[in-house]
């Protein structure tokens, strides 16, 4: 379809001698671009090279292997037991699980240049930023981008924003005050990615309490704009089982909607991070279904 018109293209399967990344000694790469807020941590292994600490914005681009054996919607997960993997090489890891495998830092400048590069050289001008959620690891997020990217056989650009997440269920609190902080600096890559990048169209996906961070940003960034320059910057704006509160969002949403196509918001009744926000709040969540569910 025309870039015009054309949206995120719906899961078509693993399968298939057309695919945009293709299996190579089993296993495919996708490189993700990233802006992040988390500070390095000094270890230079790909996983732990980004933290949970707060630090200023970062920018660079990560590789993610897939393997053959990968199934739809799946996330295949090395166990954290040493013995168990111990004994397994590096490329018998990459036909089994779904890695982090480099983690490249650039400068501002620097990133702009391979990023345009890379929209340039991509079958479509599209990109999306992915945004994640409570209980995240860099690692965790970078992984999720990639396969989902890899799943969606996505043509574009794929891009990741991190914000520091603890990466742990029992530190709820901690991210709330993390999130809350990001919304500015990401507003600050937004600003770039736009301006900057090349893109025809790009789309913004978060995910849980991710949203409170795009929110933010897209607010933030929206308000250096004229009004007549607020329209139709985006192409898709997704809010996945958004943890931000019912009547929050619903406010926001009025000043948010004509800035980009198309506003999809996916909600769930049967999710218990959902169901313990809202207990912990005392408020509805946006991500709820059933009675309180929004219609955009």
């Amino acid at each position: 379809a025309p870039s015009s018109t054309r949206g995120l293209p719906a899961p078509g399967g693993i399968a298939g001698a057309g695919r945009r990344y293709k299996q190579n000694q089993g296993f495919a790469t996708v490189r993700v671009f990233y802006g992040t807020n988390r500070a390095p941590s000094g270890d230079a292994k790909p996983a732990l090279f980004y933290g949970k600490g707060r630090g200023d914005l970062q920018y660079g681009y990560l590789n993610v292997t897939i393997p053959q054996i990968h199934k739809e919607a799946e996330l295949e997960t090395q166990p954290r037991w040493a013995e168990y993997t111990l004994g397994i090489d590096e490329a018998s890891m990459r036909r089994r699980y779904v890695l982090l495998d480099q983690v490249t830092p650039l400068a501002k400048d620097d990133f702009v240049r391979t990023l345009r590069q890379q929209v340039k050289d991509s079958p479509s001008k599209d990109l999306f930023i992915f945004v994640h959620g409570f209980n995240n690891t860099f690692e965790d997020a970078a992984r999720r981008a990639a396969q989902m990217a890899y799943d969606l056989d996505f043509d574009g650009t794929p891009l990741l924003y991190s914000w520091p997440s603890q990466g742990s269920a029992t530190a709820y609190a901690v991210d709330e005050a993390a999130v809350g902080i990001s919304g500015r600096k990401m507003a600050d890559f937004l600003e770039t990615v736009v301006a900057q990048s090349g893109a025809e169209r790009i789309h913004l996906l978060a995910h849980s309490m991710g949203n409170r961070a795009l929110i933010e940003a897209l607010q933030t960034y929206l308000a250096k704009r004229a009004p007549d320059r607020r329209q139709h910057i985006f192409g898709q704006i997704v809010f996945t089982a958004p943890d931000v509160d019912r009547d929050y969002f619903v406010d926001a949403i009025g000043s948010l909607r004509s800035a980009a196509e198309r506003v999809t918001l996916y909600a769930s009744g049967n999710d218990y991070a959902l169901r313990s926000s809202q207990f912990l709040h005392g408020a509805p969540r946006a991500g709820t279904a059933g009675d309180v569910i929004i219609r955009l």
